[in-house]
């Protein structure tokens, strides 16, 4: 960067150095809001992975359960025979 390019806030005119703030402030404001979407898809990523795994597990224990009745003689998955009816 050419250093004759810089000017100290002090040295500005008012006008000037508004102008700057402003412009920083706009730029502050959209990169807040750009690290704040880039966390929430973080957070949404993470929460489908662990729903995700939560889901199988639950779906590979359901299985195992159907096994299971199917053994036992029930066929229908509901898990009551005859004799509970």
């Amino acid at each position: 960067m050419n250093d004759e390019n810089l000017i100290r806030f002090d040295e500005m005119t008012p006008e000037r150095h508004r102008e700057l703030s402003a412009r920083g402030g706009r730029r502050s404001g959209e990169k807040r809001r750009q690290n704040a979407d880039v966390r929430k898809i973080i957070e949404m990523t993470f929460l489908k992975a662990v729903l995700t795994d939560q889901l199988e597990s639950e779906i590979a224990e359901f299985k195992r359960w159907k096994k299971q009745c199917r053994k036992r003689g029930r066929g229908d998955g509901k898990g009551v025979s005859e004799k509970q009816k």
